[in-house]
């Protein structure tokens, strides 16, 4: 039998809990909220920087036109020119249409880019839909390489896909999924960044993403070689609050809600394993058919 103390003090764990969650819940709705406003300052800089980026795409396609029209006319003049003066501008269009190449891939490359940006930055839709999980996993793993890329020039990881086929299509809600896959991505390039700053050329940064279909149930790993975690922030790296991310990194999505959504909203787990100095690995399992 609970003696009045005891009831009381019951009671107000109870309420601490109950005041745990609200707060929680509270904080989530605005990290999602500052997220939804960073997305539509996202979308509005993509669009900002479409319009000049068409035109440098269509003028490096008009300049490839240019040169190939030059080079004909010079191989119909070839019995007007010396030799040299052949050579010379044989020479410079080579490099002309070299450079033209080189700035058409990076336009491409570019524009894939802030297509990633405007899809990643789109209003949040909350139904679940059919989704092909290694081309999500693919697509969000090279968008965040390539914005970390963006903000370290000098920066470089391999990439090691190894996707099962038989995960193929599950029930999920894309968009936030794909904030979970950012934010994790974010953070193994920032551990990869900040392992290549200490140890130099001589470190290799590398990125696995494994997917397995096992049993009715979808198996991810993500893992980084890069500087691991202590024991203290593995054991608070879901709760509400807590937050791996270097100041300015990230996508202040936060692991606490990367676990809600993951395991409230699609009834799947996630773990870490790692080793500081050596590793991390993200292990997420997911049901094919949404609970």
């Amino acid at each position: 039998m609970m003696n009045d103390e005891d009831k009381t003090r019951q009671q107000l764990l109870k309420e601490v809990q109950e005041l745990k969650q609200r707060l929680f819940h509270s904080e989530n709705e605005k990290k999602l909220s500052v997220l939804i406003s960073l997305g539509t300052i996202a979308a509005g800089i993509a669009h900002e920087i479409k319009n000049p980026l068409n035109f440098i795409n269509n003028y490096a396609e008009l300049c490839g036109e240019f040169i190939e029209e030059c080079e004909q006319t010079i191989d119909q003049q070839n019995h007007r020119i010396d030799s040299a003066s052949q050579e010379c501008l044989t020479e410079n269009f080579s490099h002309l249409k070299h450079s033209t190449q080189v700035i058409r891939e990076h336009g491409k490359r570019i524009d894939h880019i802030i297509e990633k940006m405007l899809l990643h930055s789109a209003p949040e839709k909350r139904e679940l839909k059919p989704t092909d999980l290694n081309y999500l996993l693919h697509e969000y793993a090279y968008l965040s390489y390539h914005g970390m890329r963006a903000q370290y020039f000098s920066f470089d990881a391999d990439i090691d896909s190894h996707f099962d086929a038989g995960v193929g299509f599950i029930e999920t809600n894309p968009h936030k999924l794909g904030h979970v896959f950012l934010n994790i991505f974010n953070n193994a390039f920032d551990a990869l960044h900040k392992k290549q700053q200490v140890q130099g050329i001589g470190f290799i940064p590398k990125l696995s993403i494994v997917t397995k279909s096992i049993k009715g149930q979808i198996e991810i790993r993500i893992k980084d070689n890069g500087i691991g975690m202590p024991e203290e922030v593995v054991s608070q790296a879901f709760l509400p609050f807590y937050t791996t991310n270097s100041p300015g990194g990230g996508t202040g999505l936060g692991l606490s809600i990367s676990h809600e959504i993951i395991s409230r909203e699609h009834g799947g787990k996630i773990k870490i394993e790692t080793e500081e100095g050596k590793y991390t690995e993200f292990i997420i399992t997911l049901p094919k058919m949404a609970n």
